[in-house]
């Protein structure tokens, strides 16, 4: 006869579940889209394949804990080896062993976030819904279905992996897609007249606003274990700041800081983080240092992208080079229509300074040397200034000195280096005029002065 309470026990033991992968085959279609994000977050990381058991492993926490996603993908975020993996599917099958505490009952959320009960599901056509990216922020590149990377290789439709899109209903009767444009745009792609997609629809008429769809489409995305720091930072820009954030989502952990930081940036700085010109993180150390300007917010968005700026630190040092830089706009066509972009004089500002730094070096070594040996040359029938010379070598090492503390914070070297810098770009000097200018500048005697005083 079998025993319950044994069957029960063998549940929980790794060894066990571990041995019953097979048996996973046929519920691994629910789990497909978040065990591929996974695979693709890890793989791009560390520049390796997963291994068999890493994956098995990463299934069987998928398939025990559906709820839990989140907390799996965070876990994911921080580790440095993928030999951790094992590391966090203990933690999470210890957990399996614990009593679950218990729960204070959840209080009513507030109407104006709450979305209606499911009377209102409906089975849309692809083809009756629209997109509007700007208004219900959600990525504008894609291909000519709208749809990006993410869904690229997929060729066929799942009903059970399409979820639940969220339409909105204008006045005029038109329905847009809210939340779901990358499954419409699979479905589209795929073109398959049967196919329906089951959604919430929020009418205008029934006081259901753009921003109250945002918000619920955020809130939506982020209980499901499917939102990023952006809809964190929807869902603050909608609320009117961070104090008001509603007290039934997290507000610890990587992804509420960096939407905090996020929520900072204006409406144009922000559809580029959406669009992905460069990565959240990125986006949030330009946010964390440029505040409130959000011209100059766009302009070290652009700067970095169009320069390949990597690391966190390189952008940290640009941003705070746009906010003492002066900024020019372009208007470029993409395949979206007319773009503005505001770049700023930030990078040839940066390269002047280099540049100027090294001449001076080397007419520091060269005079030094000269001063030096000036006794052996002399000896030799040479006629040396050994007292211009000492002059030259004391400008150049007080100049390079004073460039270091000075062209990067409000200053006439700064000033000045802002001014060669946009003359460089717009062709008025070279790069080359532009270093003697910068240089001569540096080690006249009434500047030194100047910087001295104060």
């Amino acid at each position: 006869m079998l025993d319950l309470t044994e069957f029960k026990q063998n549940l929980i033991k790794p060894e066990i579940m571990l041995s019953n992968v097979d048996l996973l085959t046929a519920s691994q279609e629910g789990l497909t889209i978040q065990l591929r994000e996974l695979e693709g977050l890890l793989e791009e990381r560390f520049n390796t394949p997963l291994q068999a058991s890493q994956r098995e492993k990463l299934i069987e926490l998928l398939r025990l804990f559906p709820n839990k996603y989140s907390d799996i993908r965070e876990h994911c975020i921080y580790i440095n080896d993928l030999n951790k993996i094992d590391s966090i599917y203990l933690l999470f099958i210890q957990k399996l062993r614990r009593k679950p505490p218990k729960r204070r009952r959840k209080r009513a959320r507030s109407k104006d976030i709450t979305p209606p009960k499911q009377k209102n599901i409906y089975h849309f056509k692809p083809s009756e819904l629209k997109t509007d990216a700007q208004t219900f922020q959600y990525k504008e590149n894609g291909d000519s279905k709208g749809v990006t990377d993410r869904l690229l290789g997929v060729c066929e439709w799942n009903e059970l992996l399409s979820g639940i899109v969220i339409v909105w209903e204008s006045k005029e009767g038109d329905w847009y897609i809210a939340d779901g444009h990358q499954r419409l745009g699979l479905a589209n792609r795929i073109g398959d007249s049967s196919i329906r997609l089951d959604g919430l629809l929020l009418k205008e008429v029934d006081g259901y606003t753009p921003s109250d769809v945002r918000l619920i489409a955020a809130k939506k995305n982020i209980a499901e274990g499917t939102g990023t720091p952006l809809d964190t930072a929807k869902i603050i820009r909608e609320l009117g700041g961070a104090k008001n954030y509603p007290k039934d989502l997290p507000r610890s952990g990587v992804f509420y800081q960096y939407g905090i930081a996020l929520s900072r940036l204006g409406e144009k700085a922000f559809q580029k983080i959406i669009n992905g010109v460069i990565s959240i993180e990125q986006g949030a150390v330009v946010a964390n240092i440029i505040r409130d300007d959000h011209i100059k917010q766009s302009a070290a968005i652009d700067t970095i992208a169009k320069e390949k700026l990597e690391t966190l630190l390189e952008c940290e040092l640009l941003a705070r080079q746009v906010l003492l830089t002066p900024n020019r706009v372009i208007e470029q066509r993409t395949l979206f229509g007319l773009d503005t972009l505001i770049e700023s004089y930030a990078v040839p500002k940066i390269k002047l300074i280099n540049s100027a730094l090294k001449r001076l070096r080397g007419t520091k070594k060269l005079m030094t040397s000269l001063v030096d040996n000036s006794k052996m040359i002399e000896d030799n029938g040479n006629i040396l200034n050994s007292e211009n010379n000492k002059g030259l070598q004391i400008s150049a090492d007080t100049s390079i000195e004073i460039i270091k503390k000075q062209a990067f914070v409000t200053s006439v070297i700064s000033d000045k280096a802002n001014e060669l810098a946009v003359g460089i770009d717009t062709k008025l000097i070279t790069h080359s005029q532009g270093v003697d200018i910068f240089c001569d500048f540096c080690m006249q005697e009434d500047i030194l002065k100047i910087i001295f005083t104060y």
